[in-house]
């Protein structure tokens, strides 16, 4: 695929995300075309940080540049229905939880569900503009990217560029696959290290993570059976740890069964995610993709 053509994938993907009714706002950039692909039975309200709630496609009839903007300073539109309202009415609208998500772009997000996407130092940038009040007050946070930036990964262990905000990110969708950050951080907590930097379990966090996917595994009597046999293999190896560990103790973990775990449970995860949306559309490249 062109450029052209992966934003366009990329967009029609998270326009699988919205539900009817809900009050959405639109990042500058890709999250522009989502509206375009949205199903015909599916109408969402476009909130604009600067004021406008109820924005719509710009036409040759009702562009007016001088008067009515985007929050990027581009050309927009009000649809009908629409209001405007004062930049501290509509971050109250933000800060106060009343938008349903939220799209954005990113410069780089981490394994944490944090986001980089406001500045790249050295450069001449706008300014973080409404993306840090979007984050952390908007009820879903969805990051639509293409997967690299000239061949480099923008899914990193932990951003290099300065947050915006972290642990934020409901989800990443680029045209590769879509992943869902939680799930890391519940992995993380499975694993500790020792002191000499050796992982390490606890029977404590084995038996939070055996508890999560023992869920999986029941709900994979309604919904597939990849998430089936991923989960059961995952509380498999847990419990071959806790065998091991009947006290309260540490014990090593191996490489090996460290790398199985989190395969399993990365595709276990995305099953689930599938199992409980049913806009949710997967290719091949379930499995989620974290680079060094």
């Amino acid at each position: 695929m062109d450029k052209a053509q992966i934003k366009a994938f990329i967009a029609a993907r998270v326009a699988k995300e919205l539900k009817d009714g809900d009050v959405v706002n639109l990042g500058i950039g890709l999250p522009t075309l989502v509206p375009a692909y949205l199903p015909e039975n599916v109408h969402v309200i476009l909130q604009s940080e600067n004021g406008t709630i109820g924005t719509g496609p710009v036409t040759d009839e009702n562009r007016d540049p001088f008067h009515v903007v985007d929050a990027g300073g581009s050309p927009s539109a009000a649809a009908p229905g629409a209001c405007f309202i004062d930049s501290a009415s509509s971050f109250a609208l933000i800060r106060g939880g009343h938008v349903d998500a939220t799209i954005l772009g990113g410069l780089e997000v981490d394994e944490e569900g944090s986001l980089a996407n406001w500045i790249i130092p050295g450069k001449k940038m706008p300014g973080m503009g409404g993306a840090m009040d979007l984050l952390v007050g908007a009820k879903n946070v969805i990051v639509a990217m293409e997967h690299t930036a000239k061949g480099k990964p923008k899914i990193l262990k932990k951003c290099k560029l300065p947050y915006t905000a972290v642990k934020c990110i409901t989800k990443i969708i680029t045209e590769k696959n879509c992943q869902w950050p939680q799930l890391f951080m519940l992995l993380d907590s499975f694993i500790q290290f020792s002191d000499d930097k050796k992982p390490i379990v606890t029977r404590d966090t084995a038996l939070n993570i055996l508890k999560a996917f023992k869920m999986y595994t029941q709900l994979a009597n309604e919904a597939t059976s990849l998430m089936g046999a991923c989960s059961q293999k995952v509380c498999a190896l847990v419990n071959v740890f806790l065998t091991l560990n009947p006290n309260d103790g540490k014990i090593g973990i191996d490489e090996e069964s460290l790398s199985v775990i989190k395969d399993e449970a990365f595709m276990a995860g995305t099953a689930v995610l599938k199992y409980t949306s049913s806009r949710l559309r997967y290719g091949d490249h379930s499995r989620a993709m974290i680079h060094n």
